[in-house]
């Protein structure tokens, strides 16, 4: 059996594990690389300090310095006696930057002869890291850092469709999902249509604009149904979301959720009819994406609203409707008669799970860079 360690920045602790999308990524994937016969520990954050797991053993390495970007290169030093000891024969890296510390770790994995996969999960990555001061240097630094990867990365998985990434061969995959324990929805009633977003609300979501939407919606004279959108999150534009929904008097078609565990959320799916994806991604120039929420959508069996090309979605499906990417109101209308479209498949929530079971579990994702191994 292959030895398999993986390292991320993220947090690890309990409320995290249920709630962020992120986490439950990085678990989905060591779950799937456990069914494919891959043993795999793990490197990340838990209430302030970076630990190593192996199983459900779990040691203290330091505490964390509150940076993914310093603590990365504080574990990197911590990992060299453990690399020299031989415990992995592979290593598979989150991307958060590069530093002289990785780089020293990666040479030392070159030399005993150890693959290293580095995760990016959004590439080109300036215009996401130039939002913040702390940012901006990561990304200087890095950037100079970078050129020097191709001599001991073996592959970058990417979530893109990249030949290279810095000159080394990519692996392109979807993010995938791990469906054992979600369930499909099945609305009781199609007579009003309930949209539900969820996630971290930040900018580049753009789910203003279908608050905006919204409001032209019900100030129009032709109303062919009641539309309600349900969002499940917390983030920096829930003041500015509240703000467009109480100027607009949307109080009684919106409600905020606020952050949710998994039973409360399953209970919220099941009276929902459409699942909406990021709304705002040009406005950090992707061209494409792979978001973790269109995979929960499809494993659901909701049919799917997208602006930027999202490459887990069909665009030519039934199931999927592709909105403007820039920044006008999403037409409501639109969405009705989108809606309308998909309810002709009878058994559509099943024809979307199944389409979900067969392309984006992480599985089958993971056995792509498996292959690769």
């Amino acid at each position: 059996m292959s030895k398999f360690l993986y390292i991320s920045m993220e947090n690890f602790d309990n409320e995290s594990i249920i709630t962020d999308g992120i986490v439950k990524k990085i678990k989905g994937q060591m779950l799937a690389l456990s069914n494919l016969g891959i043993e795999a520990d793990y490197i990340g954050r838990k209430n302030g300090r970076v630990c190593l797991w192996n199983g459900d053993e779990e040691k203290e390495l330091f505490i964390s310095t509150g940076s993914g970007y310093r603590d990365f290169s504080r574990a990197a030093k911590a990992l060299i006696p453990m690399i020299e000891l031989e415990i992995w024969d592979k290593i598979y890296v989150r991307y958060s930057g590069t530093s002289k510390g990785m780089l020293d770790l990666y040479r030392l994995c070159k030399k005993m002869q150890i693959k290293i996969f580095l995760e990016v999960p959004t590439y080109p990555i300036k215009q996401e890291l130039m939002k913040s001061f702390n940012g901006r240097i990561n990304y200087v630094i890095s950037n100079y850092f970078n050129k020097y990867l191709e001599k001991y990365v073996t592959s970058i998985i990417t979530f893109g469709n990249f030949k290279t990434i810095w000159e080394i061969p990519a692996i392109n995959i979807k993010n995938g999902i791990n469906m054992a324990n979600i369930p499909i929805t099945k609305p009781k009633s199609i007579e009003n249509i309930r949209l539900i977003l969820f996630g971290n609300l930040i900018w580049w979501q753009g789910y203003d604009r279908l608050l905006e939407g919204l409001a032209l919606y019900y100030q129009s004279t032709s109303i062919k149904r009641m539309v309600y959108i349900e969002i499940v999150g917390d983030g920096t534009e829930v003041d500015n979301y509240h703000k467009i929904v109480e100027f607009n008097s949307l109080q009684e078609y919106v409600t905020f959720h606020g952050k949710k565990g998994a039973e409360e959320l399953d209970e919220i799916f099941s009276n929902v009819h459409i699942g909406i994806n990021s709304l705002g991604c040009h406005r950090k120039g992707l061209i494409e994406l792979s978001t973790l929420k269109s995979k929960e959508f499809l494993a659901r069996g909701l049919p799917v609203i997208y602006s930027t090309k999202d490459n887990c979605l069909p665009e030519k499906s039934f199931f999927c409707k592709k909105v403007p990417e820039d920044e006008s109101p999403v037409d409501i209308d639109a969405i009705i008669s989108f809606y309308d479209s998909v309810t002709e498949h009878k058994d559509y929530p099943e024809e979307i799970r199944g389409y979900a079971e067969n392309t984006i579990s992480w599985d089958i994702q993971m056995a792509e860079v498996v292959e690769n191994f």
